[in-house]
């Protein structure tokens, strides 16, 4: 399984396109949910495997409504295509309208994101989580995953979100800074 989730990560390293990073997106995740289920003789392992899956599949479903509101508004599925749309848009009536639909889907995308990288205010079940998984597991799921994802955030960040406004920019801050406080207190 260990061989495969690095084939799935050298794949997802290499897409920019929206179905493609998805579906190896969510191969990921299923990969990561059964580390965390290796060890199916303790309850508590299995409860905190169910929780982590249906959470994860929560911020999944999140991340995909914000990708089906940018293909819905821009019918684009390339990063670098979209890139090029989001500079070309000027201060027009329609313009308005398409960056307003973009911000939205900034949003769920951003939600579905914070889950993944376990961001202050969705990070609450990630305790339960790696207090009933093996060693090898939690390395995995508290090292090497949030690693992986910070980077595919940061993908998404150069060709996505360096378009919109400073206050987004500034929210990553405020939610980055919290979770790392939070981090150490807690």
């Amino acid at each position: 399984f260990l061989l495969l989730l690095f084939i799935i990560m050298f794949f997802l390293f290499f897409s920019f396109n929206f179905i493609i990073f998805f579906v190896f997106f969510l191969l990921f995740f299923v990969f990561l949910y059964f580390f965390v289920f290796y060890n199916k003789t303790n309850i508590k392992t299995i409860e905190s495997s169910i929780r982590y899956f249906i959470l994860s599949s929560f911020s999944s479903l999140f991340f995909l409504f914000g990708i089906c509101l940018v293909y819905g508004l821009t019918c684009i599925t390339d990063f670098s295509d979209l890139s090029l749309f989001l500079t070309s848009l000027d201060i027009s009536d329609s313009s308005l309208k398409i960056r307003l639909g973009l911000r939205v889907s900034l949003f769920f995308i951003l939600i579905g994101f914070f889950f993944k990288l376990y961001i202050f205010p969705l990070n609450s079940w990630v305790v339960d989580v790696y207090e009933n998984t093996s060693l090898s597991s939690l390395f995995l799921i508290s090292c090497l995953s949030p690693l992986f994802y910070f980077y595919l955030f940061f993908k998404f960040y150069l060709f996505f979100f360096s378009f919109f406004p400073f206050y987004i920019k500034l929210l990553f801050s405020f939610f980055g800074m919290l979770t790392f406080i939070l981090g150490i207190l807690g």
